[in-house]
C-alpha cells in the first residue's frame, strides 16, 4: 500500500511538473510575441517620427524642427534603427535652413528700420553659422555695423523730430 502511495504521489509531481513547464513554455511564447509586437510598435513609430521630421524641416521653423529632430532621434533609438549619419543631415539641413532664414530677416529688418529684431536675427544667424561651422566673421562684423550705424541715424532722427 505505501508502494502504491509513493507511486501515485510519484505520478502527481511529474504531472505537476509537466502542467507547469507546459504554462511556462506558453508564457514564454506569449513573451516572444509580445516583444516582436512592441519592436513592430517601436519601429512604426520611428518610422512616423521619421515622416513627421521631413514634413517639418519643409514646413516649419527652427524650433519646431529641432524638436522633431529629438523625437525621431528618441524614437529611432528605442526600435534600434538609428542611424548617426542620418541625424547629422537633418541636423545640418535644419541649421542651414534657419542660416538663410536669419539672413533674410537682418535683410528684411534693416529695411523696415527694425534694428533691434535685425540685432536678433544676426545673433541667431551667428549661433547657427557657428554649429555648423560655417561662420564668417567679416561678414559679421560687417552687418553689426549696418545695424549699429542704423540705429544711430534712427536716435538722431527721433531727437531731431
Amino acid at each position: 500500500m505505501l508502494a502504491l502511495k509513493s507511486l501515485n504521489i510519484g505520478v502527481i509531481f511529474l504531472l505537476i511538473m509537466a502542467l507547469m513547464l507546459s504554462v511556462r513554455a506558453y508564457g514564454e511564447t506569449e513573451q516572444v510575441e509580445d516583444d516582436k509586437a512592441r519592436q513592430k510598435l517601436l519601429r512604426r513609430t520611428a518610422n512616423i517620427s521619421l515622416w513627421r521630421l521631413k514634413r517639418v524641416i519643409e514646413r516649419d521653423g527652427f524650433y519646431s524642427a529641432r524638436i522633431a529632430l529629438n523625437i525621431w532621434r528618441s524614437n529611432a533609438k528605442d526600435a534600434g534603427t538609428f542611424d548617426q549619419s542620418k541625424f547629422d543631415e537633418f541636423k545640418k539641413q535644419i541649421y542651414e535652413k534657419s542660416i538663410k532664414s536669419n539672413l533674410k530677416c537682418i535683410e528684411t529688418c534693416i529695411l523696415n528700420e527694425n534694428y533691434t529684431d535685425a540685432g536678433i536675427c544676426l545673433h541667431r544667424w551667428k549661433i547657427h553659422s557657428q554649429e555648423l561651422g560655417t561662420f564668417d566673421p567679416v561678414k559679421h562684423d560687417e552687418l553689426k555695423k549696418i545695424i549699429e550705424e542704423g540705429k544711430e541715424k534712427k536716435k538722431q532722427q527721433i531727437d531731431t523730430d
